[in-house]
């Protein structure tokens, strides 16, 4: 029956209701969370081992058969994010125990963040539409209050904003998802895929619609022009929430855009009566337009990355261009059908969900210590605070891409990609790319960590706190020198979201 399916979804649910009803009970409620992490990632592992051992699996809840009934489907790209997702939620979850006050506990808080995750995994295992929009604004509802906990007018206009433009993007999923099923007459994505690939239905429309999804999707992920919202949400929110925000809720969207337009699109094709492209495969579109966005994501998030002079805000511009590495790969995927172009993004893509978060909470850490974060009045914390200074060392360089850690070849893999597909135009933009992450990188490593010591009370942060980041960092250095598994796991994750006979076979099992 595949129930293992259910319960990444299920043990974040039960942990945040119980963390409603006993929040004011102070002495139990952290550590029903923190176990309730604990549960999440052995529930997450569970799954994994199923996969692992049988390959995809769906489950049809309530017993009702595909396409008709809610379908969860689970494979090697499922099981990717899921477990990069319980990592970093575990390490999250730790640093929250320490840096959220009683009051912020009592509120709520821990009930949003378990929410979040519960979101999240649903989204990275629907096996239908609808359910994609409906986990997409379980995620979006929990870090709205995310964005509002501290409550300041600042964060409650940010969060207002987000709120506002977010509404917007819903609305717009929504009614291209209902384009899709009153063209497709499915919202089953196993079911649309075989649909599409018949060719017997207008493509125009289709191909309408599809671009509609991808700017929200591109919005969710904070792709240029859409990406306004990310650097006021990551520099205004608490440190643990923009952990949680920047590492894995932009993944949702990258993983969206994998999913849909990789699995469920890749046979469906321009009709012969088009303009232009006629008789193209439709993702031929699509792989120009997330091409273009990346080329701006890198040089605009890279650009205002380089001009702050706040550690906060030059982290939230950092995650905009970032962003761009992970989709430069899969734009190349689409426009060629070369699936190992995946792999590169895959490998981007669990390097920068381990470093960014770890980023931001150090970045907490040491506002906590020094009572600021602007670059220019800290300084000296090599000589007294040796483990945060490794750990901002291993995170901030993993994205530069300096060997052993993970991010090198995360970079090394993204930076094959062009040169193998011929496309020097986009190597040459990830080359700048490259240069300016390195710039930022090594202003801030010297500006914090280096020159004339500032006061700081280390007393202000706590060990949790510390150990969360160190989680990551040695993570994050434990998987680039072990890297040959990584490789192969996200080989496997690359070939099931190209492999969409395989997903349709799951879903449908004998249904064509």
């Amino acid at each position: 029956m595949n129930q293992e399916i259910i319960l990444p979804l299920l043990v974040p649910i039960i942990t945040a209701i119980l963390s409603i009803v006993f929040r004011k009970r102070e002495k139990i409620r952290d550590y029903i969370s923190f176990t309730g992490s604990l549960f999440y990632l052995v529930s997450v592992l569970l799954l994994s081992s199923k996969v692992f051992s049988s390959g995809a699996v769906s489950y049809q809840a309530g017993g009702w058969p595909a396409p008709f009934g809610i379908t969860l489907v689970a494979d090697h790209l499922s099981v990717l994010m899921l477990l990069l997702t319980a990592s970093v939620s575990l390490a999250v979850n730790l640093y929250s125990w320490g840096y959220i006050d009683g009051q912020g506990k009592k509120s709520g808080y821990y009930s949003f963040l378990h929410f979040m995750l519960a979101g999240m995994s649903g989204a990275f295992v629907t096996g239908d539409l609808f359910n994609l929009f409906v986990m997409f604004e379980v995620v979006l509802m929990s870090s709205y209050a995310m964005v509002a906990y501290s409550g300041t007018g600042r964060s409650l206009f940010t969060s207002l904003k987000y709120v506002v433009l977010n509404l917007i993007g819903s609305s717009l999923m929504l009614i291209a998802i209902g384009g899709l099923y009153s063209v497709t007459g499915t919202l089953n994505m196993a079911d649309m895929a075989v649909v599409l690939s018949e060719g017997n239905i207008n493509m125009i429309p289709v191909l309408g619609l599809s671009m509609i999804l991808f700017c929200v999707f591109a919005t969710k992920s904070g792709l240029v022009p859409f990406h306004f919202w990310a650097p006021p949400v990551y520099s205004n929110s608490p440190p643990p929430a923009s952990a949680l925000m920047a590492g894995i809720s932009k993944k949702v969207g990258i993983y969206a855009v994998v999913r849909i337009y990789i699995t469920v699109l890749s046979g469906a094709k321009i009709p012969e009566t088009a303009l232009i492209l006629a008789g193209e495969p439709l993702n031929l579109v699509t792989g120009y337009l997330v091409g273009f966005t990346a080329v701006a994501t890198v040089l605009l998030g890279g650009i205002s990355a380089v001009n702050r002079q706040n550690f906060d805000e030059l982290l939230a511009y950092s995650s905009v261009g970032q962003i761009g590495f992970i989709y430069m790969p899969v734009s190349l995927a689409m426009i060629s059908g070369n699936q190992t172009f995946l792999i590169a993004a895959l490998v981007y893509l669990v390097a920068h969900g381990l470093a960014k978060p770890a980023l931001f909470m150090i970045s907490g850490m040491i506002e906590r210590m020094t009572g600021t974060s602007g670059l220019e009045d800290l300084g000296g914390l090599s000589e007294s605070a040796f483990t945060l200074s490794a750990a901002l060392f291993v995170s901030l360089f993993s994205l530069v891409g300096i060997p052993p850690l993970l991010g090198f070849f995360a970079k090394m893999l993204a930076f094959s990609v062009p040169v193998t597909s011929g496309n020097f135009f986009l190597l040459g933009i990830m080359l700048i790319g490259a240069l300016f992450t390195l710039v930022y990188s090594s202003k801030a490593w010297l500006e914090i960590f280096f020159g004339q010591p500032v006061e700081y009370d280390k007393s202000r942060i706590s060990r949790k706190e510390a150990l969360s980041v160190i989680i990551l960092a040695v993570m994050i250095l434990v998987l680039g020198v072990n890297f040959e598994p990584v490789y192969q796991f996200t080989e496997q994750a690359a070939y099931s979201a190209a492999n969409t006979e395989k997903y349709v076979e799951t879903v449908l099992g004998g249904i064509k």
